[in-house]
């Protein structure tokens, strides 16, 4: 594919791994991330997910993964998402020994600001299902806390069904998460990055003092 487009939203989530990189130094959390771009597979997805290898994204034609064999598809889970995961799942059972606390999973992605013929006008998304105690206290507090346009659920929610990260390692929600989303057009910079960085850290802190928990993982 042409670099645009593996340089684009569809090859990566652009800016947020530098601004994970800023809020995790800010709180001294450990991060997990791998380098693979999604169109070879997507890590937050499951093993029969019909999004894990992409043939088409956002009307643009992905031809390496055209006529994919199940056996190179199983390459990919096997090389890629299960050390990925695997590495996920350590930290948090290192976590859970260090401390009496749970810790807190943060899973972090960057979304475009219009896709296909729809623009979207929220700037972060705050992602959680149901009574989440700390995502419900994250919202309320981001909100507060920014002139910046934070939305519940949106542009995307959890997909319990074909989402791996957060359905897996919160055990349905029995961990205490919260998944965000940040346009990318607010973190398309090093000074976004950082200021983004620094409001959500801020943000973060007051959450945990109000739901008396220390950040294990982010």
């Amino acid at each position: 594919m042409a670099p645009e487009d593996i340089n684009d939203h569809i090859g990566l989530d652009i800016g947020i791994f530098a601004t994970t990189c800023w809020i995790a130094g800010m709180l001294g959390a450990p991060l997990v991330a791998q380098p693979i771009s999604r169109l070879v597979i997507d890590c937050n997805r499951t093993a029969e997910s019909s999004d894990l290898v992409r043939k088409t994204y956002d009307g643009r034609t992905i031809s390496g993964n055209a006529d994919i064999s199940d056996e190179e598809r199983m390459r990919r889970i096997t090389e890629i998402l299960e050390p990925y995961q695997s590495a996920l799942s350590g930290v948090l059972d290192r976590a859970r020994k260090a401390s009496t606390h749970p810790p807190i999973l943060m899973a972090m992605h960057s979304f475009t600001r219009a896709f296909g013929e729809t623009r979207r006008n929220c700037d972060i998304g705050v992602i959680f299902e149901g009574s989440e105690t700390f995502g419900k206290a994250f919202l309320e507090n981001l909100t507060a806390a920014t002139t910046l346009n934070v939305q519940h659920n949106e542009p995307y929610r959890i997909d319990f069904k074909g989402d791996y990260t957060i359905p897996t390692h919160t055990k349905g929600g029995e961990l205490p998460y919260v998944e965000l989303e940040i346009c990318q057009d607010l973190i398309s910079t090093c000074r976004g990055q950082r200021d983004i960085a620094r409001t959500i850290t801020t943000v973060l802190k007051s959450t945990l003092r109000r739901t008396d928990v220390v950040p294990e993982v982010i």
